[in-house]
């Protein structure tokens, strides 16, 4: 979604940045993108979705990017598509991070619990506490950003 609507990253880059992904080639896209597209930001030289998708074109991500940008995706997430709007696209977004986030909050919560188990630490039980916390939040679509309050 972004690299068709790199104009959002202003106020969806956060966001990205808090997403890994757990396939090597998607993680380091992610890292790309963020990296071209704050770079630009800091020089007050924005890009537009082609000239972003020829940097990473030129940086050898030709083949994923192709891959991301195919009907194969826009079947699951229209939000996405290059002709939708920017309002379409935030109002997308949102739902999509909210349910990634809150995957790996679970995964991360599972692995607190399994140092718990290895390690009963006042530490490792208040990391444990605050994941399941983190859990209820995003299970519910709550978190502390005021996501759609713009859309």
């Amino acid at each position: 979604m972004i690299i068709n609507h790199p104009e959002l990253f202003d106020e969806l880059g956060e966001s990205l940045g808090m997403l890994p992904f757990p396939d090597r080639e998607l993680e380091e896209l992610r890292q790309a993108v963020i990296g071209l597209l704050a770079e630009r930001r800091e020089n007050d030289s924005g890009l537009d979705a082609a000239s972003l998708c020829r940097h990473l074109s030129s940086a050898g991500y030709d083949t994923i990017v192709r891959s991301l940008l195919s009907e194969s995706t826009y079947v699951h997430a229209g939000f996405a598509r290059p002709d939708a709007s920017s309002l379409d696209a935030k109002r997308g977004w949102w739902p999509t991070w909210h349910h990634l986030h809150h995957r790996q909050v679970m995964a991360d919560l599972r692995e607190a619990e399994a140092a718990l188990a290895r390690d009963n630490s006042e530490a490792n039980f208040a990391r444990v506490v605050a994941l399941q916390q983190e859990v209820i939040r995003s299970g519910m679509g709550m978190t502390d950003d005021e996501d759609l309050d713009d859309a």
